[in-house]
């Protein structure tokens, strides 16, 4: 079923195993699409593979609205801490541009 985020979700995870990041992030971001915004693991995972793919200013803007929704408290402490990490890791990425 193409309209499934779960479906999409699982082509995700495959395209990561095989380290085709790129290919990951197309798929997470047709789940996250679907599920409307709703799931944050999802755009957390989209941010790593934007990141792993090189996708720099595309990983900004989907971890700029994550670090949103923290503040709004939508993520537990772990996601808040995983978008700490991502903001962390973009800013080291971004000071190699």
């Amino acid at each position: 079923d193409h309209e499934s985020a779960r479906n999409w979700r699982g082509l995700a995870v495959c395209r990561q195993a095989l380290k085709d990041y790129a290919g990951a992030a197309a798929a997470l971001a047709v789940a996250v699409d679907r599920l409307d915004g709703q799931d944050a693991g999802l755009e957390i995972n989209l941010a790593e593979c934007l990141i792993a793919s090189g996708e720099l200013d595309t990983a900004e803007i989907v971890v700029a609205r994550l670090a949103a929704s923290a503040d709004d408290g939508a993520l537990g402490e772990d996601g808040k801490g995983k978008v700490r990490f991502l903001q962390t890791r973009l800013a080291e990425l971004g000071d190699g541009r």
